[in-house]
């Protein structure tokens, strides 16, 4: 699952997450999961650990604990965040000492005073489930959701911007793309508006999939990648806002050939800034459409710079996800160059190295 390309991962994804729920193997395969997270040989934490999400297993629970306060690393933290949220809606968190690491969690997160944009969706849904583990919602965050209109609109409407925002945007976006439609259908399709808005603004990340993926099986897929990769290039123009990210996620599923395009060529404008590169990062692996080694090496080389520049963890998250997308894409030269470079992160050494030897077929080291 983690080397899959294209939407194959989905396959495999559900393949996992049905052994997870199996009451014969999911002790075993949540063991499985956790083992591939924690070995510092396999460059996965986010897949591996949001798979915990589908089963009730006490020992997928604590680990997803600790991780809140103990993590791996920051990405094994963001991935277990949003994975305990799903799994405390579904009621999976019984044992009394799993509930108190949760407890304590929740307290800490509400004595922070910093929260990074990208995952302040996910912090507000982890606060609004703090009372449920004896933890009361401070009177400083219940300012911020009467002052702040981002935490607000997710407490409120599960969105990460308000629906007066979000509603006319959606709907001329569905227009659109109903007019590029090859039959004529009567005007104002408010179920592809409503998706839309699932799509592109849903604080919970299975909402914008399960959105996306509605699409995607529609005659609408086509004409929406192509208003969305438009879309894209207009909210560049703000640097970073909410649906930067989640444009270049749902791209990634609607599956038009050149989006991977866009994406590299977004990873190579020294230009952008950190989290832009970094949502562009993560998508690349899973987007359609091959490209020459000289485009990937292009992206690459501006990267490579930014972490040379800065060598901070943030930067660090950049070059392993342009690993990945770099190992999908069988780039095996480059893949060599970068497992034995000593100025990049051991991390992303360590990946590179990986994907060479985990794909046989595509990832041989050359003679």
């Amino acid at each position: 699952m983690v080397s899959a390309e294209g939407g194959a991962w989905m396959v495999r994804q559900e393949a996992i997450s049905r052994m997870l729920e199996h009451a014969d193997a999911m002790t075993a395969t949540a063991i499985v999961c956790i083992d591939v997270a924690v070995d510092p040989g396999i460059p996965s934490y986010v897949e591996p650990i949001s798979l915990l999400d589908g089963t009730p297993d006490s020992v997928a629970s604590m680990f997803l604990a600790r991780q809140l306060g103990e993590p791996l690393n920051i990405r094994a933290r963001q991935a277990a965040l949003q994975t305990v949220i799903r799994k405390a809606r579904a009621g999976h968190f019984r044992e009394p000492f799993t509930v108190g690491l949760l407890a304590q969690a929740a307290r800490e997160l509400l004595a922070m005073d910093d929260h990074d944009l990208r995952t302040m969706p996910m912090t507000v849904d982890f606060v609004r489930l703090a009372p449920r583990w004896g933890v009361p919602v401070t009177p400083r965050w219940s300012r911020r959701i009467v002052e702040d209109p981002m935490v607000r609109s997710v407490w409120l409407d599960g969105l990460t911007l308000p629906v007066a925002q979000t509603g006319p945007l959606c709907r001329r976006l569905a227009l659109s793309a109903q007019s590029r439609l090859e039959v004529e259908l009567p005007a104002g399709d408010a179920m592809l508006a409503q998706l839309l808005q699932e799509m592109l603004f849903a604080a919970d990340s299975d909402t914008r999939l399960y959105a996306t993926l509605t699409v995607s099986a529609t005659p609408y897929r086509r004409p929406v990648a192509e208003l969305l990769a438009a879309e894209l290039h207009n909210a560049l123009r703000l640097q970073f806002d909410p649906m930067t990210a989640t444009t270049m996620q749902a791209i990634t599923i609607l599956g038009e050939a050149g989006h991977r395009s866009l994406l590299i060529d977004l990873l190579a404008d020294p230009n952008l800034g950190r989290p832009i590169r970094l949502s562009a990062a993560n998508a690349a692996p899973h987007c359609s459409g091959d490209q020459s080694v000289d485009n990937w090496r292009r992206a690459f080389d501006v990267q490579r710079s930014a972490w040379l520049h800065n060598c901070d963890d943030a930067e660090a998250q950049v070059m392993d996800a342009i690993t990945a997308a770099i190992g999908t894409a069988g780039n095996v030269k480059l893949l060599q160059e970068m497992s034995v470079d000593a100025l990049l992160p051991s991390s992303t050494r360590m990946a590179a190295a990986w994907w060479l030897a985990n794909q046989p077929d595509r990832c041989a080291p050359e003679p």
